[in-house]
């Protein structure tokens, strides 16, 4: 078989400099945007975190090697769960310098996309500068936001995707071991990186090399493939709602839904819209593959793999509602190796582009309503950093697996956020004595009041106290709870809405909620206003 790889090229994307400028400027705006939405985003780790914390970090703040290797949630997470504990470490455990690094991941995709995008000799450069703005829009789209705003699924989604593009150019560069090496740590960093294996045996042959010599590659990938299956077992909760291989048009239709969502949060709509993507996307790659036409290779390969992962989040989530963005990761591949394959074919060159150009640009303006669904979020997260913070959060049933661990002595060792400097809730009184020669206001016109206090209905060993204050939320610098010695014993934050007086919408008042331990026999609660000293009471309560 004649070789396909495309010829050598002299820089990351074989443009005139008029035309990698105009590629610079237009994918600086989605990197520019993701990066705003991460930094505007919560410190707090998110749901599966802290299980993974619990399980790969000891008690003594080291990981744990000896579990690093085991299933998490039907993954193996051996590469996150190292990257976790570095950030733990080195960064406070932030969920947004994780986010950082997750930019980072998928900016290194964008580099290696660019450095597999056909040359001058095979596409126009108005066409290969179209695909290349089309990539950094279809990587860092808002509907796939998820993994950014919630890190550590990032960490693990877009690193394992980044593992699978390396050794497909390894492949592509006829450099089989080193490809080996890549889909090996792809395989155990998340499921998906499984796909790694097909997608480079495909390219090497498509390369000119031999079934003989790619065979021994080929049997390293089978005694993957069936390690993994041999000590592979879903959560009880995945079994009771994924399809089965004995449904293939709901796994069919799951993996059409994902690859959809990229442009629309429309389940139905995704539907049908991936339906069409995903038999284009067949057409396309058959039609190179028989050609043999040259550059196609790395591309026919990365869509098997992309393919084969939304088939198989499609077998284990039955997605029939909504689809949720942390997919968009693998849907956004799907879109890019069309774009590139249709562009490779003998399709009319102005409908190539007219393609090329509209997809990222429905996916650059798309709905930022799943954004909206995470920062609605923030409010529980800083909840349960408080409660982390308040040692009160574990034990607490939380998600489909179990209950919330204890971490607290964990998180304190190693200055993990909300244990961390970051952590600002309180202004750094908790745990301190009131001095009684400090500015301290009982004016209740100043600080508000307290309108509901009983049991928190998540957090079961803690007070929960509700209220107003007579400010913007914007001039609150803390709010904090004090007991009856006057030591500061809890912390409260201002919330979006009052749940005991649900008619209020005063722009001039907010709405707070304060976590303290139900151990005080009589507690007060403060706040402090930006720009000042002085502790203003709000009221006091009884447990």
């Amino acid at each position: 078989m004649a070789p396909t790889r495309p010829p050598a090229r002299r820089s990351l994307l074989d443009l005139r400099p008029s035309y990698f400028a105009v590629v610079a400027a237009v994918s600086l705006f989605p990197i520019g945007r993701m990066l705003h939405l991460v930094r505007s985003g919560t410190h707090l780790q998110y749901n599966d975190y802290w299980y993974a914390f619990d399980r790969s970090v000891s008690d003594t703040g080291w990981l744990r090697l000896d579990n690093i290797l085991e299933f998490d949630f039907a993954h193996l997470l051996a590469i996150p769960n190292a990257i976790y504990w570095l950030n733990a470490r080195l960064l406070s455990g932030s969920n947004v310098t994780l986010g950082y690094f997750v930019i980072l991941v998928v900016i290194a995709q964008v580099v290696l996309l660019w450095k597999l995008l056909p040359a001058r000799t095979s596409l126009p450069e108005p066409l290969i500068a179209t695909l290349a703005i089309a990539v950094p829009v279809l990587l860092f789209a808002v509907n796939g936001a998820w993994n950014f705003l919630v890190a550590m699924s990032g960490t693990a989604w877009l690193t394992a995707n980044l593992l699978v593009i390396a050794a497909i150019v390894a492949a592509q560069r006829d450099n089989p071991w080193a490809a080996g090496a890549l889909a090996l740590l792809a395989s155990v960093t998340y499921g998906t990186g499984l796909t790694a294996w097909p997608a480079v045996l495909v390219v090497l042959l498509l390369g000119g090399r031999s079934f003989k010599r790619t065979l021994p590659l080929a049997m390293v990938a089978a005694v993957v493939g069936g390690a993994y299956a041999w000590f592979y077992s879903p959560p009880e909760a995945l079994k009771a709602t994924r399809p089965t291989w004995s449904e293939p048009l709901d796994v069919l239709g799951n993996g059409a839904a994902l690859v959809g969502s990229v442009l629309v949060s429309d389940r139905a709509l995704a539907l049908w819209i991936g339906a069409a993507a995903l038999l284009f996307l067949t057409a396309a790659a058959t039609f190179c593959v028989i050609r043999r036409v040259p550059g196609s290779a790395p591309w026919v390969g990365l869509a098997l793999s992309a393919t084969l992962s939304t088939l198989m989040i499609g077998f284990e989530r039955n997605v029939e509602v909504d689809v949720p963005s942390r997919y968009g990761s693998v849907a956004s591949l799907v879109w890019i190796c069309l774009l590139v394959l249709l562009s490779l074919t003998r399709l009319p060159r102005p409908a190539t582009v007219l393609v090329a150009a509209t997809v990222p640009l429905l996916v650059l303006f798309a709905r930022t309503d799943r954004i909206d669904s995470i920062t609605m979020s923030y409010d529980e997260q800083d909840e349960l950093a408080d409660a982390l913070r308040l040692d009160v959060a574990g034990g607490v049933p939380q998600l489909l697996v179990g209950r919330f661990p204890e971490l607290s002595d964990r998180l304190r060792l190693m200055d993990h956020y909300p244990f961390s400097d970051d952590y600002r809730a309180d202004c750094g009184l908790l745990g301190t004595k009131l001095d009684h020669d400090a500015s301290r206001s009982s004016d209740r016109a100043v600080a508000g009041e307290i309108s509901g206090t009983g049991p928190h209905p998540t957090y079961t060993r803690a007070l929960r106290l509700q209220g107003h204050l007579n400010r913007p939320s914007s001039q609150v610098a803390c709010i904090i709870v004090t007991d009856e010695s006057g030591s500061v014993v809890g912390v409260g934050r201002p919330t979006s809405t009052d749940e005991t007086d649900p008619g209020s919408a005063d722009p001039d008042t907010t709405a707070f909620e304060a976590l303290a331990p139900m151990t005080a026999d009589e507690v007060e609660i403060w706040v402090r206003y930006r720009g000042a000293d002085d502790l203003h009471l709000i009221g006091s309560a009884q447990p």
